[in-house]
């Protein structure tokens, strides 16, 4: 089983969040889309302690469970419709978000994330924390 980690989950993963922790420990394979990356790294110039998370970042990506998902045409495929269909149905979510629902989908992985705006995307599915 695999699980795709959106940004609220790796910094509660980090935090020791319990519901966070027991998913990634059953996980065989967790994914980190590269929005997600980026996110973080945005995170980590804002704040005092560039160097610290960036090492924590890489200590997390070189696990050999830990895979980043790189943005192909494929991906872009279902941003384009994700993105599309949102404006038809009034759902708005973050361009991110529908960057990294997009990534779940194409991989069918499921999601782990604190964020409720990804409840607003038809078909991707979210584990419970």
């Amino acid at each position: 089983m695999g699980l795709v980690l959106d940004t609220s989950a790796y910094i509660a993963l980090l935090g020791n969040n319990p519901a966070i922790v027991q998913h990634a420990r059953r996980a065989d394979v967790i994914f980190l889309p590269a929005v997600v990356f980026g996110e973080l790294l945005f995170g980590y110039h804002k704040g005092n302690r560039l160097e610290e998370n960036r090492q924590r970042l890489r200590l997390f990506m070189n696990s050999d469970r830990v895979q980043l998902l790189p943005i192909d045409e494929a991906i872009a495929e279902r941003y384009g419709a994700l993105k599309q269909s949102q404006g038809a149905t009034g759902a708005i979510v973050a361009d991110n978000d529908l960057w990294i629902a997009a990534a779940c989908l194409h991989f069918d992985q499921p999601l782990l994330t604190l964020d409720s705006d990804f409840k607003r995307i038809g078909g991707l599915e979210l584990l419970s924390v």
